[in-house]
């Protein structure tokens, strides 16, 4: 996984060369495969995190805190629910939304076989807990769409709209 520092500010972003992200056991982050990252403070503690999708359909989170004015990164753990680790088909896409309206970060996951699975979360705020999740589906059937790999995003302000 890599990052580059955008050092020039909003108005006229200029980054850095590209360097390795590494954990505090000072081992660069990698994923299997393909990688699909999300940034978000998942845990809760103000600090954002990273949400890694890969290709054998896990999500890895890898949490972030500061020591010393200084950022330090986890190493990359699988995110389990109710013990065992979450998986979807083929490659995953993972995107962080409240779902439900109830203020929780709730977890879309788009995957290679064209579903889009949620895993609602039951805490509004800290180290969310999911439950078990679902491919999302209208009235009629569950949505399988054309294009294979899904990436789920969120539009319109007061009423919920799903844009893949």
């Amino acid at each position: 996984l890599y990052y580059s520092e955008n050092y020039g500010g909003s108005e006229q972003p200029r980054f850095s060369t590209l360097k390795l992200l590494k954990d505090t056991m000072n081992q660069t982050i990698r994923v299997e495969g393909k990688c699909s990252p999300i940034v978000v403070d998942w845990d809760g503690n103000g600090i954002n995190d990273i949400l890694l999708g890969n290709s054998n359909g896990s999500i890895l989170t890898v949490k972030s805190q500061v020591e010393n004015n200084d950022l330090q990164l986890t190493p990359p753990q699988l995110l389990e629910i109710n013990g065992e680790s979450l998986k979807v088909e083929g490659r995953s896409k993972p995107f962080i939304a409240d779902w439900d309206n109830d203020g929780g970060k709730d977890l879309l996951i788009g995957d290679e076989a064209g579903h889009l699975h949620i895993y609602l979360n039951s805490v509004v705020n800290g180290e969310p807990d999911l439950i078990r999740g679902e491919k999302i589906k209208s009235a009629e059937h569950t949505y399988v769409l054309e294009r294979k790999l899904q990436i789920p995003y969120f539009i319109g302000m007061s009423l919920m709209e799903l844009l893949v």
